[in-house]
């Protein structure tokens, strides 16, 4: 490229409408390129379609309901497009967000579009965000725009910044407790910092909004008879070792290459203007607090699972952190031109990852959910005569499968109470399984006590065998037997 190109494009990116531009050609770009690889769901996606087939206030106690409620409404709309569209859309809105708070704490175009590709150059959100985690992004999405809205708050201060605090706020809340470690390390970190300006009476309308809110979905939770039957709360970890890995995870390649690129950031620093170390402070303080507060949330939790995204209200307030530091210690264009090609390599190298992982990757697959000849089986199934009534699967994400090929069926999985996958529809019941033989001891179980259904004389037996998706060679069985109308509370 000429220096003049060069120059051409270190200017554009000097205008914010070339940074929206940039980002929504990303989000599309992977919108796509999701749409062209695997036409079945991600795990995260499955739950999300199985438990949330019809609208309800709750769904499993310790799982706000957020998540369901907009996957309910996706899925209804546009099938598996629709629901593909809205992570790529909410992902958007969160970059969006991110980008925005930037420019009002930064002061920078430049740098705020830097912290911006800095949150999609980690494995979690340059990677496995596109793989899986549609809650995830959620999460993430909601955390960028809350800190917008305080950013917005803090500066300007008019009475919709106070809105759209609460209301996100509010939406963060119904989506993943986690959430709250923000709104609650931010408050602490303003107090904490002198000369922050807070208006009090919008910033309490804002609280009275997200209690009016969530304590309204709380007490019709609790109310709710689905709340204490039939479902498991999900712990967020075993251990520290965990959070610790989804830190990891969060954070490189980026903070490595930030390091090289912007060394004397992380030097102390001089006195930089007085409203940027005010804002160093609450950054600082908002990931200290945030992060010792998702720590004791997983190490009290009991056993599970940390959640990688469960870690963004740290990471958010990261990336401006760091960058504030970058403006205040000073750089150069030669830094930043060196930070944009970073980008763009861990993008460009996270795209191709995505295709060859799966392309070359049904040979070795333990699961295969991406690689399931889902369309082959509901043919197969169709065959039969089923196509609405109940579908009793071994697992959430071959029932989510079958969904988006048979969708006037209710799908329910062994392990939740039969009403949480929604009203009974009548007509038939399929039960399936992956695999030869009988099916396992827990769907058999499921099927006797919970459906008070029985495998008798008149049930249709069968099977279908097909070759994974982008295989020449391996193959999967999905075996199921079809039950008259009439079988217990299965339909």
């Amino acid at each position: 490229m000429s220096d003049a190109g060069k120059r051409g494009l270190w200017n554009a990116l000097g205008e914010a409408r070339t940074i929206y531009s940039i980002l929504l050609i990303y989000c599309g770009l992977h919108l796509i390129l999701r749409m062209g690889l695997s036409a079945n769901f991600s795990h995260a996606e499955a739950e999300q379609i199985v438990f949330g087939q019809s609208f309800q206030w709750a769904y499993r106690p310790g799982e706000p309901p957020l998540a369901a409620w907009l996957s309910y409404g996706a899925f209804a709309a546009g099938g598996r497009a629709a629901v593909f569209l809205l992570k790529y859309a909410a992902m958007a809105l969160g970059l969006f967000s991110l980008f925005g708070a930037g420019r009002v704490i930064l002061g920078d175009v430049r740098l705020a579009a830097f912290a911006t590709f800095a949150a999609v150059t980690g494995y979690t959100f340059g990677y496995l965000a596109h793989a899986d985690m549609l809650s995830g992004v959620l999460t993430f999405s909601i955390c960028c725009g809350f800190v917008w809205a305080a950013s917005q708050a803090l500066t300007r201060g008019a009475p919709k910044d106070y809105l759209w605090l609460g209301l996100i706020g509010s939406l963060g809340t119904l989506n993943d407790y986690a959430f709250l470690a923000l709104p609650v390390a931010f408050a602490i970190a303003v107090v904490l910092t002198p000369g922050m300006r807070v208006r009090p009476r919008p910033l309490l309308g804002a609280v009275l909004l997200v209690l009016v809110i969530v304590a309204a979905y709380i007490w019709m939770v609790f109310g709710h008879p689905l709340a204490a039957d039939g479902a498991q709360s999900v712990a967020l970890m075993k251990g520290a070792g965990n959070y610790g890995l989804a830190i990891v995870f969060f954070t490189l390649p980026f903070v490595m290459a930030f390091a090289a690129i912007f060394p004397r950031a992380l030097l102390p620093l001089a006195n930089g203007a007085a409203q940027d170390r005010r804002w160093l402070r609450v950054l600082g303080l908002t990931i200290l607090i945030a992060t010792v507060l998702l720590l004791a949330a997983s190490m009290l939790s009991g056993a599970g699972k940390f959640e990688p995204a469960r870690i963004a209200p740290a990471f958010v307030p990261l990336v401006l952190w760091l960058f504030l530091r970058v403006k205040i210690a000073g750089w150069d264009v030669r830094a930043g031109r060196f930070f944009l090609w970073f980008a763009v390599a861990t993008v460009v190298l996270a795209g191709v990852a995505r295709v060859a992982v799966f392309e070359l990757g049904a040979p070795y697959c333990k699961n295969c959910g991406d690689y399931w000849p889902t369309q082959r089986f509901a043919t197969s199934i169709g065959t039969t005569g089923f196509a609405k009534g109940t579908i009793v699967a071994d697992s959430i994400d071959l029932g989510a499968d079958l969904k988006q090929w048979l969708p006037d069926a209710r799908v329910v999985v062994a392990g939740s109470a039969p009403d949480v996958f929604g009203p009974a529809q009548g007509l038939q019941c399929l039960v399936v399984w992956r695999g030869n033989g009988d099916m396992d001891k827990a769907q058999a179980d499921y099927l006797a006590y919970a459906l008070e259904a029985r495998v008798g004389a008149n049930a249709v037996r069968g099977d279908v065998e097909a070759l994974l998706e982008t295989s020449k060679t391996r193959r999967d069985r999905l075996s199921f037997v079809l039950l008259p109308t009439g079988s217990g509370r299965c339909n």
